[in-house]
């Protein structure tokens, strides 16, 4: 189906590396018909897409197992160099696809927790306050959507058996701050070609051994995210993620999105820095140990400045940690109460089979610290007249403490199962902590898969009930819920087609989903989008 990039590897062996062998050449792996076990291994999911990404088959897990990547023979390397494109055609509508924002925009820069803190959110889109002017503001509903991956990576094994390598995801990114001749995103004298650029979504080295397991070291999936490996959390209904910031929604302001609550396959889970051990499995039973000291995925701290504009050089402070610092464990600043430190998993994981019926079975817990915030409580909040006192919240946070778990039974290519999500998470943006004083999060989504030759159609419903804005803490709670049916068929070897639907709906009382404030409207709404697409993929 694919091959691996003979001609990297031939220039390393070109430059005299020791024990190093010309990249393999992959025997073709045919699709899934359904989720295969054998031996206590998860060897595929249904609907892999592409078939070989950052994870694969020799670094998931603590022992080798065949797939789509060749495994090593000791004192041999594989190099492989696959990728995605994927078109697709949305179609689109929501409570926000009309808006009308009074004039002058209302701001608000007392609102600990708000992604932007200083300004709102905007409608329609995610930038970090309203648009300048008031008016009437209308959604185009309909778009095309494009975009490419790509998965390099090195698999090795020294001539003593040990296993070791490196895997890496690459997306597309866009910059849409600087509008040019009418093109959105637009920074080039080249009509409307965007300043499209490539970020690191995965990274990390691996080393393991068939007796004693595997460790991971990067930025790279978690426990959670490793056990769960989209099968339970279903999202495998489509190619594009099923209600993970699927594809289907990206046409949707985010506003009105109701935000994935579960870890799992999240990128709040596998983009920052971090150790993971895999046990072994014996009878089918293996455990997961994680650790991260922070939510940074650079090789600097993050930004660790004093936060000054005018010159701090000259005062002698450059690079003091005083703000936006990852490695920060105090703070006055509302922008840093709500991140955690420390943060660590440990989890256990049953894959099996009883006769003809394919188990996979996991639970996982997640804790932290959390940075220690000594400034002032929140003041009263108040948007269009309406006004929340925020007498019920100090302005801090919990730790994170959450429990996931889920199950999945494969039968005769049909795939049935959920997960869930519980302990003091919110969902107000995707995995923070919960605010004091308020309340934690409850999710669930079950759904189901069936996989038949070529023929891949499944659907899930989630539903989250948490403490939603931290201002409201002790006035209301937010309630959530979203459903997704979607079906792909594989044309050809590489290259499959596939349609899916979203509709979702939001409610939290006081709160304006449309402006991200205190206020009486918006308090619900609602969103649905159609989506079909198409994915070549090597």
């Amino acid at each position: 189906m694919r091959k691996f990039l003979m001609a990297s590897a031939a220039t390393l062996g070109a430059m005299g590396v020791a024990g190093a062998a010309l990249a393999q050449m992959a025997t073709p792996t045919p699709e899934p018909t359904a989720p295969t076990f054998g031996e206590g291994q998860y060897s595929r999911v249904p609907n892999p897409s592409p078939p070989a990404g950052a994870n694969t088959n020799n670094n998931y897990q603590a022992a080798a197992i065949p797939g789509a990547v060749a495994v090593p023979a000791p004192g041999t390397f594989v190099v492989k160099l696959n990728a995605a494109v994927v078109t697709e055609a949305v179609l689109t509508s929501s409570s926000v696809s009309t808006f009308t924002q009074a004039n002058p925009a209302v701001q608000s820069s007392t609102l600990p927790g708000v992604a932007g803190v200083g300004s709102v959110t905007a409608v329609p889109g995610t930038a970090s306050s309203y648009a300048a002017t008031g008016g009437t503001y209308k959604q185009n509903l309909q778009a095309f959507l494009t975009y490419v991956r790509i998965y390099p990576g090195v698999d090795a094994m020294a001539t003593n058996g040990l296993r070791y390598g490196a895997s890496v995801e690459l997306r597309e990114n866009w910059d849409s701050t600087t509008p040019s001749g009418g093109a959105v995103s637009s920074t080039s004298a080249s009509g409307v070609t965007s300043s499209q650029s490539m970020f690191v979504r995965r990274a990390f080295t691996y080393v393991a051994g068939d007796q004693w397991g595997i460790v991971r070291f990067g930025q790279a999936d978690g426990v959670l995210g490793i056990f769960d490996n989209g099968v339970t959390s279903m999202q495998s209904v489509s190619p594009s993620g099923g209600m993970n910031g699927s594809d289907v929604q990206a046409g949707v302001p985010a506003n009105v999105v109701v935000p994935f609550p579960f870890y799992a396959q999240n990128g709040i889970e596998y983009g920052n820095d971090k150790l993971v051990y895999l046990s072994p499995q014996f009878a089918g039973f293996d455990i997961g140990l994680e650790y991260a000291p922070s939510n940074n995925n650079g090789e600097i701290n993050g930004l660790c400045s004093n936060g000054t504009t005018t010159a701090p050089s000259a005062l002698g402070v450059t690079g003091v940690n005083a703000a936006t610092c990852s490695t920060t464990a105090s703070s006055p600043l509302a922008s840093d109460a709500i991140r955690y430190t420390n943060q660590f998993e440990a989890g256990v994981r049953y894959q099996g089979t009883l006769g003809p019926v394919s188990v996979l079975a996991h639970g996982s817990y997640m804790g932290s610290g959390i940075v220690d915030f000594t400034g002032a409580s929140p003041t009263a909040a108040s948007d269009a007249g309406k006004s929340v006192a925020a007498g019920g919240w100090n302005g801090q946070y919990k730790p994170l403490s959450i429990f996931q778990g889920g199950v999945a039974v494969t039968y005769a290519g049909l795939t049935v199962g959920g997960l869930v999500n519980t302990g003091a998470m919110n969902n107000n943006g995707q995995g923070t902590p919960e605010p004091k004083g308020g309340v934690g999060q409850n999710a669930f989504v079950v759904g189901f898969q069936y996989t038949n030759g070529p023929l891949n159609v499944g659907f899930a419903y989630e539903q989250v009930d948490s403490q939603g804005f931290a201002n409201l803490v002790g006035t209301s709670q937010r309630h959530e819920w979203g459903l997704n049916p979607g079906v792909d068929w594989i044309v050809a070897p590489g290259f499959k087609v596939f349609a899916e639907y979203w509709y979702g709906q939001r409610h939290q009382g006081d709160f304006n989903f449309a402006t991200g404030a205190i206020g009486s409207a918006y308090n619900d709404v609602k969103s649905q989008a159609f989506l079909v697409g198409s994915r070549v993929y090597w």
